[in-house]
């Protein structure tokens, strides 16, 4: 705030014994206190710098956990800044650890005055789906006649919802009826994908 005797209007008067000093200190303090209160306006008037840091990152958990299929409900760290609204953008970067991985989500925050900030989170991922199985037969009991051949094997394969490929197992036992085939697929964190189908021979 400009001191009252510079504001415009105002009678400047002279602090009690201030001119007992030689006149070229009397008018250098004046010139000296005037600047300062215009000095102190101006920057009053700018605000923050542009690019100094203003950015305050608030407290959060730098290691959580997700399941793989929630990893946009994990909690964003808060930031503000006194120059205005903060911008948060974030890279995700997967490593393996656990049986689904590690994500290390970096925030970068930035404010209308060039400010960035950014900081890291360190996501545990964890999988409780089971991997999904593509090309299975349509039913899971067939009867073929009795001289029939056995239907072709169908080629299977499996997704997993971790985005990690997943292998398809098919074993075929013969059986007093006919034939048994199995397929399983297992993800990483040990879940599994499982379709039987039983082929009857007979009238």
């Amino acid at each position: 705030m400009i001191p009252s005797a510079f504001r415009p209007g105002s009678v400047f008067c002279l602090p009690e014994g201030w001119c007992s000093r030689p006149a070229h200190r009397c008018l250098r303090s004046i010139w000296l206190a005037a600047l300062e209160a215009v000095w102190s306006f101006a920057i009053l008037a700018a605000g923050p710098a542009e690019g100094t840091a203003q950015i305050t990152v608030a407290p959060y958990a730098i290691r959580v956990t997700s399941d793989v299929d929630s990893i946009r409900y994990v909690k964003k760290p808060r930031a503000s800044s006194p120059c205005g609204i903060v911008r948060i953008t974030w890279e995700d970067e997967r490593f393996s650890g656990g049986c689904a991985g590690t994500l290390v989500r970096t925030y970068s925050f930035a404010d209308p005055c060039d400010s960035i900030q950014t900081v890291q989170q360190y996501i545990g991922l964890q999988d409780h789906a089971k991997p999904v199985l593509h090309g299975l037969p349509e039913t899971e009991l067939l009867r073929r006649p009795a001289l029939a051949d056995w239907p072709d094997l169908p080629v299977v394969t499996a997704t997993d919802n971790s985005g990690e490929p997943v292998e398809v197992h098919v074993a075929t036992v013969s059986t007093d009826y006919g034939l048994e085939r199995t397929w399983t697929a297992e993800d990483a964190c040990g879940n599994v994908a499982f379709f039987r189908q039983q082929i009857i021979r007979g009238p």
